[in-house]
């Protein structure tokens, strides 16, 4: 957390790279030292080491150019698109993108739970804050924001489908997170493109962004918390029967149905708002970038929808699968979670006046220009994207649910007495219980190019790649040492002479 706060608050190269560093480090021994974790342990700091990397060789270019390591220094230089588009790449590998993803699932799912949320929730964007921090220094190239856009897209629809099919309690959220990541890292992407065509819809896009950012926040960090729970109380597979305190259990709902884009929560608002920015490209006169945009949309409305399935087998064989345990202490975090979302879900207008002075500072256009009123709705309810491209307004729509269902939940107690309770239908199998791995069985027959399906149980296929290049690259450097290294003294007495020849060479030389 102190090392997120460097992060957070610095003005030089210098101080960045500590506290990116220093998060890196404490992350990784918070990992190593809880359960048998030692492999994905140092897999994170690999994947860590490289994203610390490419922000250094970044660093050192623009800092090269500027003759300074202040921040402040490095506004309009040469070779700004170049230059954010490797800090970018470093920022995505923090944010999982797609194929170099394979660290956070297997990282998150051994980490402590309340571990797990932080670096779900909070450390990946890190990545985040530093390709929109960075924006205000220079909009780069529009071919720069088309491939950060591809990469999003990509990572989206890949996340989503890993998440719908995985079992585990908490790998789940962590393939969710890199399907959150993928959207906003789409989102960025777009901001880039559209910027230097219609700066009110790239204004909006950045809106956007920070808003679904805080939403899958709060959202990940309660869902994360409730998975801990399930794990402690029925093990690390979704299926089996939990125990969950009653703010617990509410915490478990609305988190994973504001994750799977349910209204009147925020992830409802944040991917209306993605898909609206997406598919407004015909602002863009390039045809290419407009193609690929709309395409990119299209991939995210689809991963709206694969998203509906992860969440709902979090639901449905996770937090219903509970019996009730007597509050706790720790309810009280629950409890404020839970206030934050439905506030962030149902009065976003204040979020967005939170968020607006970064809008400002980066695209001139405050957020009150997407805020207004028609019909009976009061000025300031609505959201409105672009120049009228689409309008929403999340407390009408919070108010007209509530209404309903409290209609619906009068009725129904009046007629309770009449109600018949069986037991629920497995499709047709003796036993009772819908298995959670039939929960997304379609997919794992439908897309096995992509699973590799085998007795109904998916495999990373990116990961299975990672893990064959491993191998051989082990197997390569052992050979490599027994020829080297043979333990033969005529061959080492040859490997002085050889350095010695070499030496007095460069010395002539020089």
């Amino acid at each position: 957390t102190g090392a997120m706060t460097i992060i957070l608050t610095s003005t030089n190269a210098l101080s960045f790279l500590i506290g990116w560093e220093g998060m890196t480090i404490a992350s990784f021994v918070s990992i190593y030292l809880h359960k048998d974790s030692k492999s994905p342990a140092y897999m994170f700091l690999a994947f860590g080491e490289l994203s610390t990397l490419l922000i250094l060789i970044g660093f050192a270019w623009a800092s090269a150019e500027s003759g300074s390591i202040m921040f402040s220094t490095w506004h309009g230089l040469g070779n700004w698109s170049i230059i954010y588009f490797i800090l970018a790449l470093g920022f995505m590998i923090k944010m999982a993108v797609v194929p170099i993803h394979i660290w956070l699932p297997e990282a998150h799912s051994k980490a402590p739970a309340n571990m797990s949320a932080q670096l779900s929730a909070v450390m990946t964007l890190m990545g985040l804050f530093g390709m929109i921090y960075f924006l205000q220094f220079g909009i780069p190239a529009a071919w720069v924001g088309l491939v950060i856009l591809i990469m999003g897209g990509v990572t989206a629809i890949i996340g989503a489908f890993y998440a719908a099919v995985c079992d585990h309690v908490k790998r789940l959220p962590a393939y969710s997170t890199v399907e959150n990541d993928g959207v906003l890292i789409a989102m960025v992407g777009a901001v880039i493109v559209t910027y230097g065509v219609q700066q009110v819809i790239g204004g909006f896009i950045l809106l956007a962004l920070l808003f679904f950012a805080f939403a899958h926040t709060i959202a990940k960090s309660l869902l994360f918390a409730v998975a801990g729970h399930l794990e402690k109380s029925g093990g690390e597979y979704l299926g089996r029967r939990y125990t969950l305190t009653r703010w617990a259990t509410l915490a478990g709902y609305l988190a994973a149905i504001s994750l799977a884009g349910v209204p009147p929560l925020p992830g409802y608002i944040g991917e209306w708002a993605a898909l609206e920015s997406m598919f407004q490209s015909f602002y863009i006169s390039d045809m290419l970038v407009r193609l690929v945009t709309v395409i990119i949309g299209a991939l995210i409305a689809l991963t709206a929808g694969i998203s509906i399935i992860a969440m709902s087998k979090f639901i449905v064989h996770g937090v219903e699968r509970r019996e009730r345990k007597n509050a706790n202490l720790g309810d009280m975090g629950f409890g404020i979670g839970v206030g934050v979302l439905l506030f962030a879900g149902i009065i976003p207008q204040y979020i967005f006046s939170i968020i607006s002075p970064v809008v400002m500072k980066i695209t001139g256009i405050s957020s009150g220009q997407y805020l207004g009123k028609l019909l009976g709705i009061p000025d300031g309810m609505l959201i409105i994207s672009g120049n009228g491209f689409g309008v929403l307004s999340p407390t009408m729509i919070a108010l007209f649910i509530g209404v309903n269902f409290a209609i619906v939940y009068v009725a129904m107690r009046f007629k309770g007495r009449g109600i018949r309770k069986v037991r629920p239908w497995s499709g047709g199998l003796e036993n009772e219980e819908y298995p959670a791995r039939a929960h997304s069985s379609i997919l794992l027959l439908t897309q096995k190019w992509l699973f590799r399906t085998r007795d109904m149980r998916q495999r990373d296929t990116i990961y299975d790649s990672y893990h064959t290049i491993s191998k051989a690259a082990v197997n390569f450097s052992e050979r490599f040492r027994r020829v080297l290294m043979p333990g033969n003294d005529r061959r080492y007495v040859l490997y002085i002479l050889l350095t010695l020849i070499i030496f007095i060479f460069v010395a002539f030389l020089s």
